[in-house]
């Protein structure tokens, strides 16, 4: 925000300026921030079809590949055109780990009871033991079940024979609860548990591994929220969003009046992205960057394809679109005394930016509404309001809208008048 006074009014009045970066502050919701200028986010679009009636619960990605968990307990996969139905072996859905075989993917699921394998567009039965959590990282696949960390042989996913050059087990302890997830992170592999992360060091001989305790928490950690990108690992508890390098983990500041207690999150598009619900129940996405976007959308789950962020609304498997169904897009300054703690008059708002555009104007116990028309990327509206601090809200359905500054032109009062 910028300060600086300008004669408007009178010589004997004095005018000021007050200016708003909307891009730095206030919320923006449904917008991407490109340096300090909101740009309409573009729409969402269903990726994929399921068969009418059928909702996808889960989503999962392995190279090229798609997969949903659906409410009728299938599987379905898809290459970029309609999802095909799998068999239904799992009741919940299951966990998932992205294996391959030495030369390609061999995409898991495993419910802790039974393991299946994605190959050549079919599920089959796997000889690999059942899973809760699993990664496939150092030329290794690493599962827990059972309440055993176990490894297999190298290049070999599904050989878990103990022996020098092949598979093994790790003594795991539970002291801060079941495992939720295995992360590889910089030659180590980090178990997150109900309450805290633990790193595995794997460099080395088998006989070298060895597992310590990195962070406890006493709050729980949520399992669908744990990512990894960026050089950091993300995940939520109940108490807030954390990232960290897997010794220590520094808590996520989230948007004013939105609740950083995750629903589901994943790291794609260079940046972790997490829905999360606000205090009044809605849900949205945050997409943690320098400036943390918000995008207003009912998504229950969300998962990296590719380079691309995917993720679930309305049971159906999505992505952002330029030609998608439009969202409304919404910036609001909050409540702001323009710099000067006192009574004062707002004249007039100046606005830069391109697209059409809805003013609210809130000042004291009095608003106005005014459309914004644009002329070469600058309109001006009467406001006309007293008050001591003053409230901004700009709406747009416009695809290609863009703001940027803001001015606030306005007079000290004196004795309650101009």
């Amino acid at each position: 925000m910028i300060f600086s006074n300008n004669s408007l009014f009178s010589e004997k009045r004095e005018a000021k300026v007050y200016r708003f970066f909307p891009a730095e502050a206030g919320r923006a919701v449904n917008f991407r921030k490109e340096n300090k200028t909101l740009r309409k986010c573009a729409g969402i679009s269903a990726i994929a079809a399921l068969p009418e009636g059928v909702r996808a619960e889960k989503l999962y990605a392995s190279g090229k590949t798609l997969f949903a968990w659906c409410d009728d307990k299938k599987i379905y996969s898809s290459e970029g055109g309609a999802f095909l139905a799998l068999e239904s072996v799992f009741a919940a859905a299951p966990a998932f780990c992205g294996a391959f075989d030495g030369s390609a993917a061999a995409p898991l699921f495993s419910d802790g009871e039974k393991t299946y394998v994605f190959l050549s567009g079919a599920l089959y039965a796997a000889n690999v033991p059942p899973f809760t959590a699993a990664c496939y990282a150092y030329e290794r696949l690493w599962i827990f079940g059972g309440g055993k960390l176990k490894f297999s042989a190298p290049l070999a996913y599904d050989d878990f024979s103990v022996r020098k050059d092949g598979g093994g087990e790790i003594e795991a302890p539970d002291g801060a609860g079941g495992v939720l997830a295995l992360v590889p992170f910089e030659n180590r592999i980090l178990l997150f548990r109900e309450r805290g992360v633990q790193i595995l060091d794997v460099r080395g001989e088998p006989t070298d591994f060895c597992l310590r305790d990195a962070a406890l928490f006493s709050e729980h950690i949520l399992k669908d929220t744990i990512a990894c990108g960026g050089g950091n690992v993300w995940f939520c508890t109940d108490a807030g969003a954390y990232r960290g390098k897997g010794e220590s983990f520094s808590r996520l500041q989230a948007p004013e009046g939105i609740s950083a207690r995750g629903i589901c999150g994943a790291y794609a598009e260079g940046c972790y992205q997490l829905s999360a619900r606000s205090a009044e129940g809605e849900t949205y996405l945050l997409r943690f960057k320098e400036n943390t976007e918000v995008f207003r959308a009912e998504i229950s789950d969300v998962c990296g394809y590719g380079n691309a962020c995917v993720f679930l609304r309305d049971g159906r498997a999505c992505e952002w679109s330029a030609g998608g169904e439009p969202l409304v897009s919404a910036w609001e300054s909050g409540a702001c005394d323009l710099g000067e703690a006192r009574n004062k008059v707002l004249e007039r708002v100046i606005v830069r930016g391109r697209g059409n555009f809805l003013l609210r104007v809130q000042g004291g116990r009095r608003s106005r509404t005014a459309p914004v028309r644009f002329k070469d990327g600058r309109a001006e509206i009467y406001a006309g309001l007293y008050g001591d601090v003053f409230r901004l809200t700009l709406e747009t359905d416009a695809a290609d809208a863009a703001l940027g500054e803001i001015d606030c032109l306005f007079a000290l009062s004196r004795g309650g008048k101009l």
